[in-house]
């Protein structure tokens, strides 16, 4: 009598190599994947910080390098203003008499063309607007009107400034749809007598100069504000800014420029170099990871086989200690009787004859019974092809019943039940046979004498569900997960002859079936095995006629 490997190491459930390969491996890999991520991040990390820095410190230097040129502008504004209004010349021709002629050829013309001057006008103490110049040509308007917001805040800072030492005062406004950069001076005379006796009502020379893309472009900044502009609405993307401010303290709108982004320079430089590293350190991982693997999985085998060469000895053991015991009692029984036959069999009478064989019959049946349960073990365990049928689950339960009841020779009842009897299955016969014979017999092993085994069919959609329940002594909690493993026999089970292979048995057919087996048991009050066969059952019901043989 022999098993086969196979269901050897089916029986003993060895831990897979695999699992224990993956286990190890997931030990060793994901402390270096952590360290290497580590660096990796602290490095893209400090280069990023890095690049922002650098990024930082050119929009700051920029932007103080605009804020530097609009007031280099507006100074140099000023002082244009301060000259051309600071003469007794200028205050006799342009106030005191007017002289149209000097007025062209120094105001208008010459500072338009020497200094870019948009406008220049000279407003009297009475704010009339005494003369207006546009482009360096004579026109006629309003100042305040031509000027409207924050003029007449610069004319009164100016008038009311030291007559001593005047000085002109300049801001930003906006003067139509532009920003114009503005400055007012004082027109004052040398002589005392000569100036106004009211405070407050001295003339002014106001000169105005457009921010527009002239006055940008000889700003000087060229070299390190490209595309500088100035834009009233959103900002564009990607550029730097300053705001400008008006006189009255409103926003005007803002100057823009593409500001130099080293830090994305060094982005674009280090990018190439890191995703190198990041290939060799992939590569690595990788020949790390394939020479780990090759370890691990010799190691896994190694650890695989220790274990199943220790649990193959310990079910040697095991059924060693099967044998001896379940082979003693059937081959005593036997060599009892034919020694009674062979001595007094002309003494003994045609009744007490038959006990004998009877003995010698029922001990050859218990051999037989475990004989065809190991060789059922190694029949599942091959990969033949199924022979499916279909069987009425009422009258195939029946004629199983029949057959163990009249094998033990027992008088146990079968209470039969349950939605789906009437029901037909698509299964291999043979295997379902050995799944419910087993399970029938171990129900009337563990039953009271001449008591009741329960049978129960149902269906869930296409899914057959049979219950098997006795009523006997039950199965500590603690072996539930024991009793499907061959050769073990439970702690209730040892007044109980048997080989503890019945429901190995059954649970293997039952697996071949595509299907599980599974125990609920209360220790005192019985056990129930529910066997789940999966999408077998058939919408109608065929009667299946058998010839008796």
């Amino acid at each position: 009598m022999s098993v086969s490997a196979s269901t050897v190491e089916r029986a003993v459930q060895p831990a897979s190599s695999e699992a224990a390969k993956n286990t190890t491996r997931g030990g060793l890999v994901t402390p270096v994947i952590v360290i290497i991520s580590i660096s990796l991040l602290v490095t893209c990390g400090l280069v990023w910080s890095s690049a922002q820095l650098l990024n930082r410190n050119a929009e700051a230097t920029t932007k103080h390098l605009a804020r530097s040129m609009l007031a280099n502008n507006t100074q140099a504004l000023r002082r244009l203003a301060v000259d051309s209004a600071w003469a007794d010349t200028s205050y006799r021709n342009l106030v005191a008499r007017f002289d149209t002629a000097w007025a062209d050829r120094n105001i208008g013309g010459y500072l338009a063309a020497a200094h870019s001057v948009s406008a220049s006008m000279v407003i009297g103490a009475e704010d009339q607007t005494v003369v207006a110049y546009l482009g360096g040509e004579r026109a006629e308007l309003d100042a305040y009107r031509y000027i409207p917001d924050g003029l007449r805040t610069l004319v009164e800072r100016a008038r009311n400034g030291p007559v001593a030492k005047p000085d002109a005062v300049a801001g930003l406004t906006r003067i139509g749809d532009q920003v114009h950069l503005v400055a007012v001076s004082p027109l004052s005379a040398r002589t005392p007598a000569a100036r106004p006796q009211r405070p407050g009502a001295r003339p002014v020379l106001v000169l105005t100069q457009a921010l527009d893309g002239e006055f940008l472009g000889r700003s000087g900044t060229a070299f390190a504000l490209d595309g500088l502009d100035f834009v009233s609405g959103t900002l564009p993307r990607s550029y730097f800014s300053v705001i400008l401010t008006g006189t009255d303290g409103g926003r005007l709108g803002s100057l823009v420029w593409r500001g130099p982004r080293p830090g994305d320079g060094l982005l674009i430089w280090l990018m190439p170099s890191l995703a190198s590293a990041l290939g060799a350190v992939t590569y690595l991982l990788y020949l790390f990871f394939r020479s780990t693997d090759l370890v691990l999985e010799r190691q896994a085998h190694l650890v695989s086989s220790l274990r199943r060469e220790r649990e193959l000895r310990n079910l040697k053991s095991r059924f060693v200690t099967m044998v001896s015991h379940e082979l003693r009692t059937p081959l005593a029984t036997i060599r009892s009787a034919v020694d009674l036959l062979d001595r007094y069999e002309d003494r003994m009478t045609a009744e007490e004859r038959r006990q004998e064989l009877g003995a010698v019959r029922t001990a050859v049946g218990g051999l037989t019974k475990m004989v065809e349960d190991v060789l059922a073990l190694g029949r599942f365990d091959a990969t033949a092809k199924s022979n499916e049928t279909r069987l009425n689950l009422e009258q195939f339960a029946r004629e199983i019943w029949d057959e163990t009841v009249r094998a033990l020779g027992t008088r146990h009842r079968l209470d039969l039940g349950g939605t789906a009897l009437d029901r037909n299955i698509l299964i291999d016969e043979a295997f379902l046979r050995v799944a419910l014979s087993n399970l029938f017999q171990n129900a009337i092993k563990y039953s009271p004498d001449s008591g009741v085994v329960a049978l129960e069919i149902a269906g869930e959609n296409s899914d057959c569900i049979i219950k098997v329940t006795d009523f006997g002594r039950g199965i500590p909690a603690q072996e539930h997960d024991k009793i499907f493993e061959a050769f073990h026999r439970g702690t209730s089970s040892t007044s109980t002859s048997g080989a503890g292979l019945g429901l190995a048995v059954a649970k293997a057919a039952a697996e071949r079936l595509g299907g599980s087996l599974g125990v609920e048991s209360v220790s005192g009050e019985g056990s129930t095995f529910e066997l789940v066969l999966a999408g077998r059952l058939k919408a109608r019901p065929s009667l299946r006629r058998k010839e008796d043989t």
